[in-house]
């Protein structure tokens, strides 16, 4: 028994991490009107705050899933919160256009975690939802993770995901003698 309860401690202490491991946001939430392009926040999946800028609710015809947040086509433009505790490991998010006009070329997401640019993306097709993952970011604590549309046209994100950071990991307990 000894040795039972600090392996049982470990397991229970390992298990609890992986819950709160990552982040999610699907701006189910998004309290932002579906047809002026407004600033604000609101609370997020994870019981965090996002806020957001020149931002709407686009129609369910442009969404990716559920409830997505779609970008005017000018000014600052970007949705932005922390990550939590666990930092950023990789992160991952859907993109896809937003109304007509422009071509795909013209729609661009840009990700930033803590104040440094990750990576750029821009749209292959019109209609066409694009999956993207950044990986080995690996920032420690508590940073921002911001979203910004970059591009001359309209753009919806959604479906945003991320790991903790790889220096976040727990170290699992052997013993407790």
């Amino acid at each position: 028994m000894k040795k039972f309860l600090p392996l049982l401690f470990s397991c229970f202490f390992l298990a609890s991490e992986v819950l709160i491991a990552q982040g999610t946001e699907s701006f189910s939430n998004l309290n932002a009107s579906g047809s002026t392009y407004e600033s604000g926040s609101y609370t997020g999946d994870n019981l965090d705050t996002w806020t957001y800028s020149r931002a709407r609710t686009p129609s369910a015809s442009y969404s990716i899933t559920g409830t997505s947040i779609g970008f005017a086509d000018s000014g600052t433009r970007n949705v932005s919160s922390n990550s939590g505790i666990n930092g950023v490991g990789d992160i991952t998010f859907s993109i896809r256009s937003y109304f007509t006009g422009g071509n795909a070329s013209n729609r661009a997401i840009e990700v930033f975690v803590a104040g440094v640019s990750r990576g750029s993306f821009t749209l292959a097709a019109m209609g066409a939802v694009q999956t993207h993952t950044i990986s080995s970011i690996n920032e420690e604590g508590n940073v921002v993770i911001q979203f910004s549309s970059t591009g001359t046209r309209q753009i919806v994100l959604d479906d945003v995901s991320w790991t903790e950071s790889v220096g976040a990991l727990p170290v699992a307990l052997t013993s407790f003698e």
